[in-house]
């Protein structure tokens, strides 16, 4: 396949799939993290699992909303357009009159996804252990996690439901449909399409890497809250004339006998607090070492992407068009040569400098629409085609003499430059 421009829609089709599919989890993920205010507790371990927990979250739902759906978006788009250009430069190639044109196609629409709000995921009563107004809860109470055991549990599983997602199915579909097409812009598909599939890996690494860290999180507080403690309490019960312990969603509830004696109480206060400080010395040091994967290298892919200009889809019949200097990204000569010598080999030089290059018609036409871009193009009877830039410099695609077509510049002083494209 040289260039077919159903490839392309194809591709796009898929990365439009993909950028839904993703921002169907980020929804999720938003509405579900933003709901978890009481998941990470206001202990001390509580405090730093949160701390990180809620700027690993924060760093990654800002780069899913800003960055990575974008760059499907907008990769989707420039894929509708370079499968337009390729259909019409088949059209052109036919020179048959009563051939149909090609229809214009749409290009995605903006998404408009509403931006997270922080995370907070560190609010709380204080105090993960309750009592029946002995003074038991107000010394023990602040160091016991007050995390909200539902809250967390949901968060992990939301958390590693995104993670076991397969987002890139389409997205490896429209590489292998790439691959086959004998084209330049197929090629540099094919790298795009292969850094977009590294930039959904690397979402789904951090995806897992917050599965993990929230997972253990839940573990340890229903661990400490309905099995450590517990199990401390009722071993000394006896020595206390009876406790019941009774387990709730945000906190352990513990009811001793009334008439207590305060000696008792008090050296048993002195003993939970031993084991909570053994426990938090044993806990805190293995939350201080989750550190998420960098995103640098996924925001540089991204950025690159969203950077890149959408050529205007143009008028399949030809004529001129409507000039908009707002959509101009081509000002002068200079700016012509930059788009027209990429991949360019200078082969002569004669009255013209002449270069040659490789990708045909459907490169000549995508280069073409970005130098025209936003000017008044002028089409003649050979079907030659012509826009004059700020500095006066006239840019024209017409075939040339050796059946190539040719994109040649015609500034006001010096010489002209010719770019054959060879098929």
């Amino acid at each position: 396949m040289d260039g077919d421009p159903e490839v392309f829609y194809e591709c796009s089709r898929r990365c439009l799939r993909t950028a839904d599919q993703l921002a169907g989890c980020f929804e999720k993920l938003k509405a579900i993290v933003t709901a978890s205010t009481g998941a990470a507790g206001t202990d001390g371990v509580g405090r730093e699992w949160g701390g990180r927990h809620d700027a690993a979250a924060d760093e990654l739902l800002d780069f899913l909303h800003r960055s990575a759906i974008p760059a499907l978006d907008r990769y989707a788009a420039l894929l509708t357009v370079a499968g337009y250009n390729h259909a019409l430069a088949d059209h052109r190639a036919t020179h048959s009159p009563e051939s149909a044109a090609p229809v214009r196609p749409e290009l995605p629409a903006e998404r408009g996804l509403v931006p997270p709000a922080p995370i907070t995921t560190g609010m709380g009563t204080g105090h993960g252990v309750v009592d029946n107004g002995v003074g038991f809860a107000d010394m023990v109470g602040p160091l016991v996690t007050d995390a909200d055991k539902e809250e967390v549990a949901d968060l992990a599983t939301a958390w590693r439901n995104a993670g076991e997602t397969e987002f890139t199915d389409d997205l490896f579909a429209a590489l292998s449909l790439v691959r086959e097409v004998d084209a330049d812009d197929a090629r540099a598909s094919a790298d795009d399409l292969n850094d977009l599939i590294a930039v959904i890996g690397s979402c789904r690494r951090r995806f897992a890497e917050l599965a993990a860290f929230t997972a253990d999180h839940s573990r340890e507080v229903v661990a400490l809250r309905e099995t450590r403690l517990p199990r401390l309490i009722l071993a000394n019960a006896a020595a206390l004339g009876g406790v019941e312990v009774t387990p709730h969603s945000r906190a352990l509830e513990v009811r001793f006998r009334a008439g207590i004696p305060s000696a008792s109480l008090t050296a048993f206060t002195r003993l939970v607090l031993a084991d909570l400080n053994d426990w938090k010395a044993l806990r805190l040091p293995d939350v201080e070492r989750f550190a998420a994967e960098d995103l640098g290298e996924p925001r540089r892919i991204t950025d690159d992407i969203n950077s890149r200009p959408i050529a205007e889809v143009p008028d399949p019949v030809g004529g001129s068009t409507t000039p908009d200097p707002a959509a101009r990204t081509v000002r002068d000569r200079a700016g012509a040569e930059e788009v027209l010598g990429r991949d360019a080999v200078r082969i002569k030089k004669s009255s013209s400098i002449i270069y040659s290059k490789d990708g045909g018609a459907a490169r000549a036409e995508y280069d073409f629409a970005i130098v025209s871009q936003g000017y008044d193009v002028r089409t003649y009877d050979n079907g030659a085609r012509s826009v004059t830039l700020e500095d006066g410099s006239n840019v024209t695609l017409r075939p040339s003499s050796d059946g190539r077509v040719t994109v040649s510049i015609q500034p006001p002083t010096g010489s002209d430059r010719k770019y054959r494209y060879n098929p």
